[in-house]
């Protein structure tokens, strides 16, 4: 097995995806005509268009039909969302892109000092239903819709 070669940017010395590499993913300076590179893009632009330096929260929500989704909003510029079950407390921007871009999904807070998880399928829980779901006695999967946190079960896939 050969060992994997990675070359260096001349312009910010940011590590480059191979030896071979003729763009720069952390400046954007682009050396494919070494007679005339140029800098190409925002190297601050991100996906989310998110601001870093505004303040965020982020809506768990649940439509009628159980599925459920997240959605982040500036504080103050938008209408509540009205399949909004829980909410984060605020928070910068930058941090919510670190959130978004982690695969493990670090802990926020919500307003009501509860915590929550997102499971193999990536449907949102609090940790109390995440726990009552362990509970052998609770029988969730006969619909069982007392424990949910707005009485209605989220909708998983089917197995």
């Amino acid at each position: 097995m050969t060992e994997k070669k990675y070359g260096t940017c001349s312009y910010c010395r940011a590590l480059l995806p191979s030896d071979q590499s003729q763009k720069c993913l952390a400046c954007g300076w682009d050396w494919h005509d070494a007679a005339n590179p140029v800098k190409r893009g925002n190297p601050n632009w991100n996906r989310f268009g998110v601001d870093e330096t505004a303040m965020y929260t982020v809506d768990l929500c649940q439509r009628s039909d159980g599925h459920r989704y997240f959605e982040y909003t500036k504080v103050g510029e938008s209408i509540p969302n009205t399949e909004r079950v829980r909410q984060t407390e605020p928070m910068r921007g930058d941090d919510l892109l670190l959130w978004l871009q982690s695969w493990k999904r670090q802990h926020l807070t919500l307003t009501t000092g509860e915590q929550f998880l997102f499971d193999a399928h990536g449907i949102w829980l609090l940790y109390s239903e995440a726990q009552r779901m362990r509970d052998k006695k609770i029988r969730w999967w006969m619909g069982d819709q007392s424990f949910w946190v707005n009485g209605l079960a989220p909708r998983f896939p089917e197995a």
